[in-house]
């Protein structure tokens, strides 16, 4: 039931890509390729006449640059070592010599910013990495660090000459999320990756977008050229180079249609009860800006996941308490009365920094709450800005990360105190609730203390399998250990879900287990009564639960409690679905 590799991705004999299905669909276009790890971009040859413009982007950006390590080797907290690696960094944008090589690569080889300072840092760290001296040779991390943070400025100056169109399918190694925000307004056909897994955030906003999309292609950059004709099959997990007239027909075939059509957004109610009468709340989640006629659900479901982190773009760092403020507001105002949950921002510190490698493991590092209570003025910002919001308005804070009750209690601190700010100066503000995200095994067992501090929490499923498996959801290598239904993984939910029960109060499923049809009605059994899914679940689940008696689901979650593995789980699942719902079975299609 989790979409694991079974064996390193391969070709077909008849010139086909296989890989695995992330988001289903089909599509066709040009093929566009991406580089880059943290900011993505094009490699591509410029006009003689375009390279005055890339000369003006690329001193923007190492103005940008500079600006950014100064402020961070400014901030409070920076310790001597710190602020010596930044201006290590700055020494490095003033090199002469390196920034004379970048120029010459985008006026003489006619290369675009980003393939020039891609092209010259490696250069130059290949010879740092080729000395003797230990001292010097590290200094390679550096001025790679350096280099992308050139390239991720390179954002925020003069828009790329070459243009996404809603024909392309966009090939690349790893695929951001944040580089998937930034190309989903042109509507892309198709996703194309070496990397990735169903679970990662990636495809979580493919899935959103309706974006098809296949990962596990390995070797995808050197089979698949920029500009030739690519078909994505998101069904099954293929990809065909400049496809026949008989492929194309496939879109048109009446087995295709009838798949598309499960997917369409087609929305229901927002409390849905099971046949013996027990109700299940929908509500969404919500990562990015759609179309005002999909927003309007927003009104009926309420918004179980806001990820705010989404606001946050590596260009330009955190977004202001007042562009935080007018997005939150949006929301809360197509929400009207329905409740909106906004998670505080989730990323490393890797990502706040804009610097490679500053964690060996930045998902057990500093990220989530962790970060906040290292940058209390960011965090200050937020919740001012999530209070303004609230204002009229059911608001609730998600807080991420949690490992420990001091952290939800510092979070009811800052808030209470904002909140005494905002009065003092006679800005209007609402309450907040909040509640702690469950997604490391430490918050599972105390989440009745998490409980008792807090309104609610929201069980974020595809971290938690990731830390009670030690499987990073991200990493082909570990893909079949990444399993939903271990055991483990269902004994954490039920520990959970019955602190709510106790407690009276919400316990809400908010990660990709909620909007599968295979996990709901096992999530059901063990005790759910709130999901938070994707928009593109919500007809399907909806169709799932009134299929589903809450007292068999109680009994089957309570036999697969026994079993000691996950292929035994699920082979016990499909058997009973197969025989009590077989149309859940169909509707996973």
């Amino acid at each position: 039931m989790d979409s694991v590799s079974k064996g390193m991705a391969s070709e077909r004999s008849d010139g086909v890509l296989l890989g695995r299905s992330v988001s289903r669909g089909f599509g066709v276009g040009s093929a566009i390729c991406l580089y880059g790890d943290k900011r993505q971009y094009l490699k591509h040859r410029i006009s003689a006449s375009d390279s005055e413009s890339e000369l003006g982007r690329f001193a923007h950006a190492r103005q940008l640059a500079a600006e950014q390590l100064k402020e961070i080797a400014g901030q409070t907290g920076a310790g001597d070592g710190q602020t010596g690696i930044f201006e290590t960094h700055l020494l490095f944008l003033e090199d002469t010599s390196l920034i004379r090589r970048i120029e010459s690569g985008i006026v003489e080889q006619l290369m675009n910013a980003e393939w020039a300072v891609d092209s010259v840092i490696e250069a130059y760290a290949a010879k740092y990495r080729a000395l003797t001296n230990r001292h010097l040779r590290e200094k390679y991390v550096d001025l790679e660090d350096v280099g992308e943070r050139l390239i991720s400025t390179l954002g925020g100056g003069v828009k790329r000459n070459v243009r996404i169109t809603d024909d392309s399918v966009i090939i690349a190694s790893t695929l951001n999320p944040s580089t998937l925000m930034e190309i989903a307004a042109h509507h892309p056909a198709g996703i194309v990756t070496e990397h990735g897994g169903w679970t990662s955030h990636t495809f979580i906003l493919a899935r959103e977008l309706g974006i098809p999309a296949v990962t596990g292609v390995y070797g995808v950059l050197r089979k698949v050229g920029n500009g030739e004709r690519v078909a994505v099959d998101g069904y099954r997990g293929e990809v065909v180079i400049e496809p026949s007239a008989g492929v194309l027909a496939k879109v048109e075939g009446p087995d295709t249609k009838e798949k598309q059509r499960r997917v369409e957004h087609d929305l229901s109610m927002p409390v849905v009860e099971t046949s013996d009468g027990i109700g299940i709340r929908l509500r969404i989640n919500l990562d990015l800006s759609r179309p005002e006629s999909e927003l309007t659900a927003i009104g009926e479901y309420g918004v179980g996941l806001y990820r705010s982190e989404y606001l946050f773009q590596r260009h330009s760092g955190y977004p202001s308490e007042e562009e935080q403020y007018k997005r939150y507001r949006e929301i809360t105002e197509l929400a009207g009365k329905s409740r909106v949950r906004i998670r505080t921002f989730d990323i490393s510190i890797s990502e706040a920094t804009g610097r490679r490698n500053v964690e060996k493991n930045p998902a057990l590092g500093v990220r989530g709450i962790r970060l906040s209570m290292r940058n209390p003025g960011q965090f200050r910002s937020q919740v001012r800005a999530l209070l303004r919001a609230a204002d009229g308005h059911p608001v609730d804070a998600v807080i991420p990360m949690v490992a420990d009750i001091t952290e939800l209690r510092y979070a009811d601190e800052i808030i209470a105190e904002e909140k005494a700010c905002l009065e003092r100066e006679s800005v209007p503000f609402g309450e907040i609730g909040v509640g702690a995200m469950i997604e490391v095994p430490s918050a599972v067992f105390i989440a009745s203390e998490l409980l008792d501090l807090g309104n609610f929490v929201s069980v974020g499923t595809n971290d938690l399998v990731q830390y009670m498996l030690a499987a990073d959801r991200d990493n082909d290598a570990v893909a079949e250990n990444f399993r939903s239904l271990h055991p483990s993984v269902l004994r954490a939910l039920r520990l959970v879900l019955e602190a709510g029960k106790r407690r009276q109060k919400t316990v809400s499923i908010c990660g990709e287990m909620a909007g599968s049809a295979l996990y709901v009605p096992l999530l059901i059994g063990l005790g759910a009564r709130e999901l938070s899914m994707n928009l593109g679940s919500i007809k399907r689940i909806s169709e799932v639960i009134p299929l589903v008696s809450f007292k068999e689901a109680e009994e089957i979650s309570r036999t697969v409690a026994e079993l000691p593995t996950a292929i035994e789980i699920e082979e016990v699942l499909r058997r009973e679905y197969s025989l009590r719902w077989p149309d859940i079975l169909k509707l996973n299609l």
